[in-house]
């Protein structure tokens, strides 16, 4: 007699390793502090644009994007319009500690 084949379980897609949130969390901290180092030297007149940052971090749009998302709903950054692209703001809160 055979017994039926043996079917992995597989995890829910909704949840993350612990290597994936840290990874996420360090890209956080990364991206923040990018663009708290780009208004220091700015003296907050400057925002950052996506693609500056994107080809500073070395990532593709797409995670980038992703990124950027969280931390927007997070209220960690905020997005103004620029001449010619969207700019990253620190809110004034990320501010004081320049």
């Amino acid at each position: 007699m055979q017994h039926p084949p043996h079917k992995p379980t597989a995890r829910p897609k909704c949840a993350k390793s612990r290597k994936h949130r840290i990874q996420e969390k360090v890209m956080k901290e990364t991206v923040l502090n990018l663009i708290q180092e780009h208004q220091a030297k700015t003296g907050n007149m400057s925002g950052y644009s996506v693609v500056d940052l994107k080809n500073d971090l070395q990532i593709r749009y797409k995670e980038l994007r992703t990124i950027l998302k969280k931390l927007y709903q997070e209220k960690d950054i905020k997005i103004r319009r620029g001449i010619n692209a969207p700019l990253i703001f620190l809110p004034k809160k990320h501010n004081s500690r320049l």
